[in-house]
């Protein structure tokens, strides 16, 4: 979408207006990062980690960095990343 805050459900109109939406625009992590959300929504995206996004959401596998993963393994007490495709190969001695 070339301008997001037009979109009715989008919360960006109200970060770019700076009005109050009790619904899309609470508790925004980013509230305190970002001082000029308009900038901010024109910036081009990084193809990679949109790939990447795509790649995560495509196996309903969690979107991260490694510590993330880690974390989150461990808080689960189970795997999430993919492990390697195929059979292991045989140790030939």
């Amino acid at each position: 979408m070339r301008k997001p805050q037009r979109y009715r459900w989008s919360s960006a109109s109200s970060h770019v207006d700076k009005k109050i939406d009790t619904v899309l625009s609470q508790d925004c992590f980013l509230e305190n990062e970002i001082e000029d959300w308009s900038e901010y929504l024109r910036e081009k995206e990084d193809e990679q980690i949109i790939m990447n996004i795509r790649k995560c959401s495509m196996t309903g596998r969690p979107c991260g960095n490694d510590s993330f993963m880690k974390k989150f393994e461990r808080l689960f007490g189970r795997r999430l990343r993919a492990l390697p495709w195929g059979r292991p190969r045989k140790n030939i001695k």
